[in-house]
């Protein structure tokens, strides 16, 4: 059996393997430098928005009201302005009975009409978020008697309490009646 030499390849042919080998190893290197990087960059970021939203919520934690408190207040007559934060969608499902149906950006809409009134928000969000905010930002306008629904319009819901269908939007005239 006659074995054929290894071919050796021409030095030019050899160098331009090598130069292509370096340059691909360089690009190789770049994108695992790049990827890390991203990679780094998209974890702090999440760091970030995880403390952030920590943050808030421990700052509106006690703030909550539970759909028994808002039932009991309700049924004692106290001053409330119960204000649903959900979609039109999200309102075909029926609301609380009195509230009033206003979008996160329409807020400043309030500020005339609390005077001496509690505030209560309900929203579908997971974990009252869109609530919070609400009475975060009113908070910053000087209203302390403010509180997110725990569990929002599900929460209310599901203890069996009345529900109204369907639910006029907002206007001056219910927010200060």
């Amino acid at each position: 059996m006659k074995v054929n030499p290894p071919e050796v390849p021409t030095p030019g042919i050899a160098a331009a393997a090598r130069l292509h080998t370096r340059r691909f190893a360089s690009v190789l290197r770049t994108r695992e430098e790049f990827g890390v990087a991203l990679g780094v960059g998209l974890l702090a970021y999440l760091v970030y928005k995880f403390i952030r939203r920590r943050r808030f919520r421990r700052v509106l934690r006690i703030a909550r009201i539970t759909p028994r408190e808002l039932k009991q207040r309700m049924d004692a007559g106290a001053a409330l302005l119960v204000i649903d934060l959900r979609s039109e969608i999200e309102r075909q499902e029926g609301c609380i009975p009195g509230a009033a149906a206003l979008a996160y950006e329409e807020l400043d809409l309030l500020l005339p009409a609390i005077g001496k009134k509690e505030v209560v928000f309900y929203c579908s969000c997971p974990d009252e978020l869109t609530s919070m905010r609400a009475a975060l930002r009113l908070r910053r306008h000087g209203v302390t008697r403010v509180h997110p629904l725990m569990g929002g319009f599900s929460g209310w819901r599901e203890l069996g309490f009345p529900v109204e269908i369907p639910l006029p939007r907002a206007t001056s005239a219910v927010l200060s009646g």
